[in-house]
Protein backbone atom coordinates (compact mmCIF):
# COMPACT_ATOMS: atom_id res chain seq x y z
CA UNK A 1 0.00 0.00 0.00
CA UNK A 2 1.81 3.39 -0.88
CA UNK A 3 0.49 6.97 0.12
CA UNK A 4 -0.43 9.58 -2.12
CA UNK A 5 0.15 13.15 -1.81
CA UNK A 6 -2.62 14.26 0.37
CA UNK A 7 -2.45 11.36 3.11
CA UNK A 8 -4.67 9.20 0.26
CA UNK A 9 -4.14 5.37 0.06
CA UNK A 10 -3.47 4.12 -3.32
CA UNK A 11 -5.03 0.51 -2.57
CA UNK A 12 -3.48 -1.06 -5.86
CA UNK A 13 -2.51 1.48 -8.13
CA UNK A 14 -1.02 -1.31 -10.79
CA UNK A 15 -4.12 -2.65 -10.83
CA UNK A 16 -6.00 0.29 -11.33
CA UNK A 17 -3.23 1.09 -14.50
CA UNK A 18 -3.98 -2.11 -15.52
CA UNK A 19 -7.72 -1.53 -15.81
CA UNK A 20 -7.14 1.65 -17.40
CA UNK A 21 -4.97 0.07 -20.11
CA UNK A 22 -7.72 -2.82 -20.24
CA UNK A 23 -10.58 -0.15 -20.79
CA UNK A 24 -8.48 1.97 -23.53
CA UNK A 25 -7.49 -1.31 -25.60
CA UNK A 26 -11.61 -1.86 -25.88
CA UNK A 27 -12.35 1.69 -26.72
CA UNK A 28 -9.50 1.37 -29.55
CA UNK A 29 -11.00 -1.48 -30.68
CA UNK A 30 -13.80 0.00 -31.36
CA UNK A 31 -16.26 -0.77 -28.35
CA UNK A 32 -18.99 1.66 -26.98
CA UNK A 33 -17.71 3.64 -23.84
CA UNK A 34 -20.19 1.81 -21.64
CA UNK A 35 -18.93 -1.42 -23.00
CA UNK A 36 -15.62 -0.27 -22.34
CA UNK A 37 -15.99 0.94 -18.91
CA UNK A 38 -14.42 -1.63 -16.46
CA UNK A 39 -14.78 -1.31 -12.53
CA UNK A 40 -13.22 1.63 -10.97
CA UNK A 41 -12.53 3.45 -14.66
CA UNK A 42 -14.78 6.11 -15.66
CA UNK A 43 -14.78 7.96 -19.02
CA UNK A 44 -15.25 11.56 -19.52
CA UNK A 45 -15.87 14.49 -22.23
CA UNK A 46 -14.54 17.73 -20.73
CA UNK A 47 -17.60 20.18 -20.24
CA UNK A 48 -18.14 22.88 -22.95
CA UNK A 49 -16.75 20.44 -25.82
CA UNK A 50 -20.11 20.32 -27.48
CA UNK A 51 -22.09 22.21 -29.84
CA UNK A 52 -25.66 22.08 -31.27
CA UNK A 53 -26.37 18.92 -33.24
CA UNK A 54 -23.48 17.13 -31.25
CA UNK A 55 -20.64 19.04 -32.76
CA UNK A 56 -16.99 18.78 -31.27
CA UNK A 57 -15.52 21.95 -30.65
CA UNK A 58 -11.58 22.68 -29.63
CA UNK A 59 -12.19 23.31 -26.32
CA UNK A 60 -10.23 25.29 -23.68
CA UNK A 61 -6.98 24.57 -22.04
CA UNK A 62 -7.92 26.37 -19.00
CA UNK A 63 -11.64 25.93 -18.58
CA UNK A 64 -13.17 26.33 -14.94
CA UNK A 65 -15.79 24.33 -16.11
CA UNK A 66 -13.91 21.56 -17.16
CA UNK A 67 -12.32 21.30 -13.56
CA UNK A 68 -15.55 22.33 -11.65
CA UNK A 69 -17.25 19.03 -13.49
CA UNK A 70 -13.97 16.91 -12.73
CA UNK A 71 -14.00 18.00 -9.38
CA UNK A 72 -17.23 16.47 -8.23
CA UNK A 73 -16.35 13.40 -10.23
CA UNK A 74 -12.68 12.76 -8.42
CA UNK A 75 -14.53 13.72 -5.07
CA UNK A 76 -17.30 11.13 -5.77
CA UNK A 77 -14.48 8.23 -6.77
CA UNK A 78 -12.32 9.39 -4.14
CA UNK A 79 -15.36 8.30 -1.65
CA UNK A 80 -15.45 4.84 -3.26
CA UNK A 81 -13.87 1.81 -1.71
CA UNK A 82 -10.60 1.60 -3.74
CA UNK A 83 -11.10 4.97 -5.36
CA UNK A 84 -11.04 5.05 -9.48
CA UNK A 85 -9.93 6.24 -12.35
CA UNK A 86 -11.59 9.04 -14.98
CA UNK A 87 -9.91 8.84 -18.69
CA UNK A 88 -10.64 12.40 -20.21
CA UNK A 89 -11.49 13.12 -23.81
CA UNK A 90 -13.66 10.13 -24.20
CA UNK A 91 -17.64 10.94 -25.64
CA UNK A 92 -20.30 8.70 -24.38
CA UNK A 93 -20.43 6.99 -27.49
CA UNK A 94 -16.59 6.16 -27.03
CA UNK A 95 -15.44 8.17 -29.67
CA UNK A 96 -12.40 9.41 -28.61
CA UNK A 97 -12.37 13.32 -29.02
CA UNK A 98 -9.43 14.21 -27.02
CA UNK A 99 -8.62 16.52 -24.29
CA UNK A 100 -7.27 19.90 -24.29
CA UNK A 101 -6.83 20.45 -20.72
CA UNK A 102 -3.55 21.43 -19.36
CA UNK A 103 -2.79 18.56 -17.13
CA UNK A 104 -0.83 20.55 -14.06
CA UNK A 105 -3.57 23.13 -14.18
CA UNK A 106 -6.12 20.71 -14.04
CA UNK A 107 -4.48 18.79 -11.35
CA UNK A 108 -3.92 22.07 -9.09
CA UNK A 109 -7.96 23.62 -10.02
CA UNK A 110 -9.33 20.29 -8.55
CA UNK A 111 -6.89 20.11 -5.86
CA UNK A 112 -8.28 24.13 -5.19
CA UNK A 113 -12.16 22.98 -5.51
CA UNK A 114 -12.01 19.33 -3.51
CA UNK A 115 -8.79 19.40 -1.90
CA UNK A 116 -8.15 15.79 -3.37
CA UNK A 117 -4.56 16.29 -5.48
CA UNK A 118 -5.00 13.59 -7.71
CA UNK A 119 -2.43 12.29 -10.74
CA UNK A 120 -3.09 13.20 -13.77
CA UNK A 121 -1.42 11.62 -16.26
CA UNK A 122 -1.49 12.38 -20.42
CA UNK A 123 -1.87 9.26 -22.71
CA UNK A 124 -1.51 8.90 -26.60
CA UNK A 125 -3.92 6.61 -28.20
CA UNK A 126 -2.25 4.96 -31.07
CA UNK A 127 -4.17 7.83 -33.52
CA UNK A 128 -2.68 9.93 -31.42
CA UNK A 129 -5.51 11.62 -30.02
CA UNK A 130 -4.76 12.91 -26.34
CA UNK A 131 -6.18 11.73 -23.05
CA UNK A 132 -5.92 12.31 -19.99
CA UNK A 133 -6.03 9.89 -17.22
CA UNK A 134 -7.17 11.30 -13.54
CA UNK A 135 -6.08 8.66 -10.79
CA UNK A 136 -8.08 8.70 -7.60
CA UNK A 137 -7.16 7.24 -4.25
CA UNK A 138 -9.73 6.42 -1.63
CA UNK A 139 -10.13 9.23 0.75
CA UNK A 140 -9.67 8.39 4.40
CA UNK A 141 -12.17 11.10 5.32
CA UNK A 142 -15.20 12.04 3.32
CA UNK A 143 -14.40 14.26 0.07
CA UNK A 144 -17.58 17.04 -0.57
CA UNK A 145 -18.37 18.07 -3.66
CA UNK A 146 -17.55 21.50 -5.09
Amino acid sequence: MAVQPGGEVWEDRPKLMAAVDRALELLVAGSTADAAEVEGVDFKEEAGRRARGGIVLPGQPRSEAVASQLADEVACLANTPGGGALVVGVADDGRTIGAVSERDWLRHRIHERVDLAPAVEERLLPDGTRLLVILVAESREPAENT
